[in-house]
């Protein structure tokens, strides 16, 4: 029974989230970190392209330093979104109308 009992407890600490719990997230905030994190891709494929038709020394040097940065902000917007707790329903993204 006492083993029984630990176990429950360390169920409990692992697998069922807190009330207080920091990390969860509303739909307002999961639309707009999905959004960041949209466009950091984007300016991540911009600049690889950018990259790519570089010419010059100071051209080429800017081309890595902006590839480097969108790189990396894509990958800080990546681990936030993995450190939040999300619900799993599915996100509908309105599109605009024109």
């Amino acid at each position: 029974m006492d083993m029984q009992l630990k176990w429950i407890e360390v169920y409990q600490k692992w697998f069922v989230p807190h009330k207080n719990q920091v990390n969860a997230v509303d739909k307002n905030e999961k639309l707009a970190l999905f959004q960041e994190i949209t466009d950091a891709r984007i300016q991540w494929s911009e600049a690889q392209a950018r990259l790519e038709w570089a010419v010059g020394k100071d051209s080429i040097d800017y081309s890595i330093y902006a590839l480097e940065a969108a790189e990396k902000r894509y990958e800080m917007l990546l681990r936030i979104a993995k450190q939040k707790v999300w619900d799993n329903q599915r996100m509908e993204v309105e599109k605009e109308s024109n």
